[in-house]
C-alpha cells in the first residue's frame, strides 16, 4: 500500500528503501560520497599557477603502519645500482633536482623514529623513447578505437609493440588489432578475403582498404522521421 500513497518516481520502485528495506551498503557509499564532497569543498584552493589543489583525505583511527624504512633504503640502493648500470642515474637525478626546485618534493632533514612515520619504497620509472608512437596514439583515438596508418610491415609491428608498452603502464590492455597489410609472403599478416569490420560507424574492408557506409538500417526503419531521429542517425557515424 505504501507505493500507492507515496509520491515516488518510477525508478524508485526498484530501490529497496522504497519497500521499507534499507540497503546498508548503498547507505554507506552515499555517506562516504558526502564526506568526500565535504572534504573537497573544505580543502580545495587555487595555487599561484591557477591549478586547483585538494589536500589528501586522511583516514582517522586507522591501524598503525609499520615504518618500512629499512625496506625503502634497500629498494633505493638497488634502484641506484640499476640506474648506474643502464647509464640513467644522472638524468634520473636531474628530474628529482628539478622537482626539488619547483617545490614538488622537499627534503626531510629532521628524522624522528615516530609511529606516524611511514616510508614508501621507490620504484624507478624510466620511460622509453616512444615519442612518435605516443603522438600517433594521442591523435588517433576516437572513443575506444585507435585508427591510424603506417608505411610498411616493420612500422606496423613497431607501432603495435610500442603502443601496447605505453598503454600497459596505465593498465590499459590494447586488443582486437586489425590491419589491411597484404603482403603475400607474410601469410600471418594477410587479412581474410572479404573481411570487413565496424570502425566508428563505418565498414572497413581490409582487403581493399576502403570504407563504406551501411545505410540499410536507416532505409528499413519505419519509424517517423523527426529531428531527434536525424541527429541520432548522424551521430552513429564519426
Amino acid at each position: 500500500m505504501s507505493l500507492h500513497v507515496n509520491d515516488a518516481k518510477i525508478s524508485d520502485l526498484w530501490r529497496l528503501n522504497t519497500l521499507g528495506n534499507l540497503d546498508t551498503g548503498e547507505k554507506g557509499t552515499r555517506q562516504e560520497l558526502e564526506k568526500a564532497a565535504e572534504h573537497f569543498n573544505r580543502s580545495v584552493k587555487m595555487d599561484s599557477d591557477g591549478r586547483y589543489v585538494v589536500s589528501l583525505p586522511w583516514i582517522q583511527g586507522h591501524p598503525p603502519l609499520s615504518p618500512c624504512r629499512n625496506l625503502a633504503e634497500r629498494r633505493l640502493k638497488n634502484c641506484i645500482n640499476s640506474l648506474k648500470k643502464t647509464g640513467n642515474l644522472e638524468a634520473y637525478e636531474g628530474v628529482f633536482s628539478e622537482w626539488l626546485q619547483e617545490g614538488v618534493i622537499e627534503e626531510v632533514k629532521n628524522y624522528c623514529n615516530d609511529k606516524s612515520d611511514h616510508y614508501l619504497p621507490h620504484r624507478a620509472n624510466v620511460p622509453h623513447n616512444f615519442e612518435k608512437t605516443a603522438t600517433l596514439l594521442l591523435e588517433s583515438f576516437y572513443v575506444d578505437n585507435c585508427v591510424t596508418s603506417v608505411d610498411d610491415h616493420e612500422e606496423l609491428e613497431k607501432f603495435v609493440e610500442e603502443s601496447e608498452t605505453i598503454l600497459s603502464t596505465a593498465k590499459f590492455e590494447l586488443r582486437g588489432w586489425e590491419h589491411s597489410y597484404s603482403d603475400p609472403e607474410s601469410y600471418d599478416l594477410l587479412p581474410p578475403e572479404g573481411k570487413s569490420i565496424s570502425v566508428l560507424g563505418l565498414r572497413w574492408h581490409l582487403k581493399t582498404d576502403s570504407l563504406t557506409i551501411d545505410l540499410r538500417d536507416c532505409v528499413e526503419d519505419d519509424t517517423p522521421v523527426t529531428k531527434r531521429k536525424i541527429l541520432s542517425t548522424v551521430h552513429k557515424i564519426f
